[in-house]
């Protein structure tokens, strides 16, 4: 715990952390560590947490040391090539999820599904619904069809640029939803550390932090049903105001009253 403090995490969290990391180490989780602690972990087991202390105090992060995280009561695998799970994010899966409360088999269409998370839960939540899920990232396509089988969830994953993706021929969806890159490039030097072993791609939307957001939105007035919505995740930058087509119904905060999102739907 002294050392990921003195690497600069908090120590709030250095000690939840390294507990983690020594639960994870064994196969094990925190609850059964804490449970036993008359247990010894084997060589093995203890070079492991030490080459992962290692790598935490390297600032990497947590998730990525572990391959997993949790999102909306599921365990996830990631890596580097895509965006960890964020609790926020939870907020808008539970707003796209109430836009498709009332629709029998909804189709669905998350653009930048990164590790699926977003498109998985609605999945999972809702298997009456036809799922789609795009990415221009192979690998992260690659881990969102693990992550897809490791949860029984039926999704069909497109690889492409947004909306370039899909055939000319796809009906339209009942729900788009999104968490498209909205860091400026010029906030770089302002973030965590831990942000600089996440991809590029995901997080930083150029010059323009809502070049990306811009983009699902206007794409969004062609490939919505009528009335269809178009759920999106926001950062520090806020909303758009909507494009012609669309109208801005609701914003999605979180617990603490944070503007997290916004809810489109098509005029």
């Amino acid at each position: 715990m002294q050392a990921l403090a003195e690497a600069g995490i908090p120590r709030s969290e250095a000690h939840l952390e390294a507990l983690i990391l020594l639960a994870q180490a064994q196969g094990k989780d925190k609850a059964w560590v804490l449970a036993h602690p008359e247990h010894r972990p084997s060589v093995a087991e203890c070079e492991r947490y030490r080459a992962w202390l290692r790598r935490r105090m390297q600032r990497e992060p947590l998730a990525y040391i572990v391959g997993e995280k949790a999102f909306f009561g599921r365990r996830f695998l990631v890596g580097p090539a895509v965006l960890i799970p964020r609790p926020e994010t939870e907020c808008v899966v539970e707003a796209a999820l109430g836009c498709i409360r009332a629709h029998r088999a909804p189709r669905v269409l998350d653009l930048g599904t990164g590790s699926g998370c977003i498109a998985i839960t609605i999945a999972c939540a809702r298997p009456d619904a036809e799922v789609w899920a795009v990415d221009v990232s192979r690998a992260a396509l690659a881990l969102a069809r693990a992550n897809a089988r490791r949860h029984g969830a039926q999704v069909r994953f497109l690889r492409g640029h947004w909306y370039a993706a899909l055939p000319e021929d796809t009906p339209p969806f009942d729900l788009i939803v999104s968490n498209p890159p909205y860091v400026a490039e010029s906030e770089r030097t302002q973030l965590a550390p831990e942000l600089g072993y996440e991809p590029d791609a995901a997080l930083y939307a150029g010059q323009d932090p809502h070049a990306a957001l811009r983009a699902v939105l206007e794409g969004a007035v062609d490939w919505l049903a009528p009335q269809g919505a178009c759920v999106v995740e926001c950062g520090v930058h806020g909303l758009l105001p909507p494009p012609r087509g669309l109208v801005l119904v609701e914003e999605v905060r979180d617990l603490a009253g944070l503007v997290r999102g916004g809810i489109y739907r098509r005029c």
